[in-house]
């Protein structure tokens, strides 16, 4: 059976036809591209203008072309490739710039964004995720997911959920949270470190809650029982809540000094006062009147040594 056709003449080469008898060609450059146009019966060297991509519509034809000003080349859903805005391949979503940065002076809005940095005046989209993420004015986005720094002007948490509306996750020996002024290092700093403590004007917080500055409550400071009020590092003074005896301990030297009962009674050297004021020791009165005159019944008065009462 004979393969020949018009187009395709037989050997030898059909005079009508020379151009289609000749081998697939290149120019002296070999930058050209040579294509059989079979309806024309004849073959045409392409030449594209220069920085041009060769571009089929899925029906077999190729055209030369470069798009449109700032935009790129994408592969849609449906397999087509076609130039497109990098705003509309964003909304599209999800969007992997591997380790490349995204960096922009307008707004990114996609419905996912991952990338090893993103730095734009505002972002907003259902799901970023970068190594560092910069934005000089808001960021509204659905999730939030970084390994390094998110630098803002403004961040404003709107959540409603069942779930954690900020997790900060500190595996490493810096701190967890840092608040400071214009100055960095801030002395003053509000910190959170890696084991949970507070620091207030304390960078380095040993306990739940360091204070480095006065402290000036608006409401009630309150102990639970068998909690006290320390009034130096080692506790060793201190004030104490004793639930079982109802009342409140003065330790000094880990020793107790004074017990004010629940009742009013105060106890020195006796954490059981029986009366007003219940003294188990010595008691020395300095400085007391040596005259009646003047005094109210119940009075104490020295009477040359002799205590008298009016």
């Amino acid at each position: 059976m004979s393969l020949c056709t018009p187009c395709t003449p037989c050997p030898p080469c059909d005079s009508e036809y020379p151009l289609l008898c000749e081998p697939l060609e290149t120019t002296a450059n070999g930058k050209r591209l040579v294509v059989e146009d079979s309806a024309a019966c004849q073959k045409t060297i392409q030449t594209p203008a220069a920085q041009q991509v060769l571009k089929t519509d899925g029906a077999s034809n190729l055209t030369w072309t470069n798009g449109a000003n700032n935009t790129v080349l994408g592969k849609s859903t449906t397999g087509i490739v076609e130039f497109a805005t990098i705003n509309s391949v964003l909304q599209v979503g999800p969007v992997d710039l591997g380790i490349q940065p995204l960096t922009t002076t307008g707004t990114i809005s996609a419905s996912s964004v991952s990338a090893s940095s993103v730095s734009a005046s505002s972002v907003s989209g259902g799901a970023i995720t970068a190594t560092s993420i910069t934005s000089t004015g808001t960021a509204n986005v659905g999730s939030l997911v970084t390994t390094g720094t998110i630098t803002a002007t403004s961040a404003v948490f709107n959540v409603s959920s069942s779930s954690d509306a900020v997790r900060i996750t500190q595996s490493g020996t810096g701190q967890a949270f840092v608040v400071e002024d214009s100055t960095n290092p801030d002395a003053s700093q509000f910190v959170v470190n890696n084991d949970g403590n507070v620091g207030i004007g304390d960078s380095t917080p040993s306990q739940k809650l360091t204070v480095t500055g006065n402290i000036k409550p608006s409401g009630n400071v309150m102990l639970s029982a068998g909690q006290h009020l320390a009034l130096n590092s080692d506790a060793s003074n201190r004030i104490t809540r004793n639930a079982s005896l109802n009342g409140m301990e003065f330790f000094v030297d880990n020793i107790s000094r004074l017990f004010i009962a629940d009742g009013g009674n105060v106890g020195i050297g006796t954490a059981a006062p029986a009366k007003t004021l219940h003294v188990n020791g010595t008691v020395r009165l300095q400085g007391l009147p040596t005259s009646a005159t003047g005094l109210s019944a119940g009075d104490i008065w020295n009477d040359s040594g002799t205590l008298k009462i009016v």
